[in-house]
């Protein structure tokens, strides 16, 4: 197996390279076949440097177990990398493996500001912290190909707007204008 300090989570056919490439199916490219739901998972701690998760956190049957065992497995420092579905997005709720639904402030129990400052203490006995260094809505999802060009050009006014105020887009606008997905980094902070 490949030595790496990045980690990719949920990987499915969109093997990186530089990366140790994770699902719970073997397919062409995959470097370790795991179970994200049985814990602990097998590496070390502070062991990577990053580590992206797209489209699986919404998949596995405890988004907390899932983020400590990240901090655990993450440098301090290290940058976690998150995508998932929108709350009000389609894509949501047309995949019934989909378990768990994710907002702007998901993550903000965890934030290292906000339980400074006493706002959230919801720890759950967990350790864990992380400095919420980046997080965006997105319209649409971003596309490649030649035809996908005009829609993400498109994308760019409506993801501006909602991202300028995504606490009022959550409150007053989702319903009318939902969006796709979410991305967050975290910065784990130990």
């Amino acid at each position: 197996m490949k030595s790496s300090k990045k980690l990719h989570l949920g990987c499915g056919i969109d093997i990186k390279k530089d990366y140790i490439n994770v699902d719970i199916v073997k397919n062409k490219g995959v470097d370790k076949v795991i179970d994200l739901n049985k814990y602990p998972w097998p590496f070390k701690e502070d062991q990577f440097n990053e580590i992206i998760i797209n489209h699986t956190l919404e998949h596995l049957d405890d988004v907390i177990k899932a983020l400590n065992e990240m901090w655990r497995i993450t440098k301090k420092g290290g940058k976690i990398e998150i995508s998932v579905p929108y709350f009000a997005s389609a894509l949501t709720f047309r995949d019934l493996t989909h378990k768990h639904v994710f907002t702007y402030t998901s993550f903000d129990n965890w934030d290292i500001k906000n339980f400074k400052k006493g706002i959230y203490v919801t720890h759950m006995n967990k350790k864990m912290r992380f400095k919420i260094e980046k997080r965006r809505i997105n319209f649409f999802g971003k596309n490649r190909g030649i035809i996908s060009i005009i829609t993400n050009i498109l994308t760019i006014i409506p993801d501006f707007l909602i991202n300028l105020a995504p606490k009022i887009y959550e409150r007053f606008f989702f319903f009318y204008f939902p969006a796709t997905s979410i991305e967050y980094i975290l910065e784990v902070v130990k």
